[in-house]
């Protein structure tokens, strides 16, 4: 019984609506896939891109299986990777800003045109995705925001670097704060310094920008510690 049947099948015995989760570790080092599949692949395919090609061959099969049972067209499918740190696939590269591009995809049957959203978008927001598509009527707490709410311009992303900074970006900056110290230890504008070889925090002309993204994530600090120290939203 292959993972995606007996994914299927446990999706056949749920009563709607439901939420269903789909955790796949293939496409993940060792990149443990059938050695008769990774064998087809063309001899110039890295063993990560192996993997996705196996990823994708194996959801091809699941929606081929599924599309026409009577909760597909009710389905809002979310597909979100966890991380990834070295895009090009060499230990060494890390970078404080492109480790952290990774794929956000919605599928909805019932609604298949094709559309790209360009803002900065985060893990966060595939919370309040799910419970917008859901239909969720009360309020919550959350970091996040519903993606495909067109009215929404602009967005700030928070990341953990190591134990002590925390980064926050927007459409151009990402700045990394100190919680230790109280310090802004960087500030990079990486879309015009994509090496983020020029740390602008002396720099009197981002002053501003520094300023604003301090109050930002010091503010998000804040907020997450009070809500986690007093259970407040669960």
């Amino acid at each position: 019984l292959t993972h995606r049947e007996f994914f299927r099948q446990k999706l056949q015995v749920q009563q709607q609506p439901f939420l269903a989760i789909q955790y796949n570790i293939s496409t993940h080092y060792p990149y443990d896939i059938p050695e008769n599949f990774a064998q087809k692949s063309p001899g110039a395919y890295t063993a990560p891109m192996k993997a996705m090609q196996y990823y994708d061959y194996c959801l091809q099969q699941f929606f081929n299986a599924t599309k026409n049972e009577p909760w597909f067209t009710n389905t809002t499918f979310i597909f979100c990777s966890d991380h990834w740190l070295f895009p090009q696939g060499k230990r060494g590269n890390y970078n404080l800003v492109f480790s952290y591009h990774i794929p956000i995809i919605i599928f909805d049957p019932a609604e298949p045109k094709k559309k790209i959203i360009n803002r900065l978008a985060s893990q966060f927001d595939v919370h309040a995705t799910i419970l917008s598509a859901a239909g969720y009527p009360d309020s919550i707490v959350s970091y996040g925001n519903n993606l495909q709410d067109s009215s929404i311009t602009g967005n700030y992303v928070y990341t953990k670097q190591g134990n002590a900074i925390y980064q926050i970006m927007d459409s151009n900056f990402v700045l990394g704060f100190n919680t230790v110290n109280n310090k802004v230890e960087y500030l990079f504008n990486y879309k015009k310094d994509k090496e983020l070889s020029i740390n602008l925090t002396a720099d009197k002309s981002a002053a501003a920008v520094l300023n604003t993204l301090q109050k930002k994530v010091k503010a998000f600090l804040q907020k997450t510690t009070l809500l986690y120290n007093n259970n407040i939203g669960k």
